[in-house]
């Protein structure tokens, strides 16, 4: 079960979208977002997605003949395990490049008819104890 509190009250699920167009446009004092769901769940789910986008990094580096570090520092492309035991700015440099809207996909609906805010910033997401924690910039739409 996912809980979603948008400056620290409650919020359903469906009453908080995205649009992956409209990421990065934040207001200044815009609310905040954090989510919080299973870990195991989300790894779960996220696995495969997370698998696939990383044998096209492989393969892309293997064609160009060029690695191209997720971040500062990488000899390689981490597990997802050790994604999540990275630093957090280390995390977020990948994460912001590669999989912030996935993550949101397995969580919010792109659409929703009677959605209240929109995400506009991913700023960070973690493995919290059993709790994946994604935390954010909403905007009232």
């Amino acid at each position: 079960m996912i809980t979603i509190r948008i400056s620290g009250e409650l919020a359903a699920a469906d009453a908080v979208t995205f649009n992956e167009r409209a990421m990065g446009e934040v207001g200044q004092g815009a609310p905040t977002m954090v989510l919080t769901a299973p870990y195991q769940s989300f790894a779960e789910r996220f696995a495969p997605i997370y698998a696939e986008a990383i044998t096209e990094l492989e393969t892309d580096d293997r064609v160009t003949g060029k690695f191209s570090p997720p971040y500062a520092g990488a000899t390689r492309y981490p597990s997802l395990a050790e994604l999540f035991a990275l630093a957090d700015s280390e995390r977020m440099e990948m994460i912001g490049a590669f999989f912030a809207v996935d993550i949101l996909r397995l969580f919010l609906p792109e659409t929703a008819a009677g959605a209240r805010w929109a995400v506009r910033s991913v700023d960070s997401v973690a493995k919290k104890g059993d709790l994946l924690e994604l935390r954010g910039v909403v905007e009232e739409i």
